[in-house]
């Protein structure tokens, strides 16, 4: 079953800047056994306080996540039946780390900007409206601690930017899921 992989790329930095290698078809499969092929690119710029998602595609959408520009907390939710089903884990990304996630199809995703950040992600099946699915990001069955992660002391939904749609988006227990355990 695969899960999520969080892994780091080089960046190298000498007088003019630096420079990394973004994406390596050939490193995902042979290092990390991924072999989606990616078709879209997206990416969204968002200002500090915001939390997009927990979004997903009913046809197992896989995603490849990294932050080039700010700091964010990226968060999965395991969405496919099983053990681990509505299971969250949570994940820094900035330029900074120079880290991706690797997301597999079967995970809601969702992520709080710590500051004015750039996400950039591919996607191996493109967006389709009519696939196109979300759970409520302050879910209590998930207890995902927004407050904690965005260093509140005391914890508002106003602390937060979030779209009309996010915040009318069904709790798990309502959410049209079709996932099953894969290999």
């Amino acid at each position: 079953m695969k899960e999520p992989i969080l892994f780091r790329t080089d960046q190298y930095k000498d007088n003019r800047g630096w420079f990394m290698e973004s994406y390596n078809r050939n490193r995902l499969r042979d290092e990390f056994g991924i072999h989606e092929d990616w078709m879209q690119d997206n990416h969204s710029s968002s200002e500090k306080d915001v939390i997009r998602g927990i979004h997903y595609q009913l046809d197992l959408q896989a995603k490849l996540v990294r932050c080039s520009l700010g700091r964010i907390i990226d968060v999965v939710v395991d969405l496919r039946a099983g053990p681990d089903f509505g299971k969250c884990s949570m994940y820094e990304l900035s330029l900074a780390n120079c880290e991706t996630l690797y997301i597999p199809g079967g995970f809601g995703h969702s992520f709080l900007a710590l500051e004015q950040s750039h996400v950039i992600y591919k996607v191996d099946r493109p967006w389709c409206n009519s696939l196109d699915r979300g759970i409520r990001w302050d879910d209590p069955r998930l207890s995902i601690p927004w407050g904690d992660l965005a260093d509140l002391t005391i914890f508002e939904e106003d602390n937060f930017i979030l779209s009309e749609r996010d915040k009318s988006l069904p709790f798990l227990v309502d959410a049209d899921l079709n996932f099953k355990e894969t290999d």
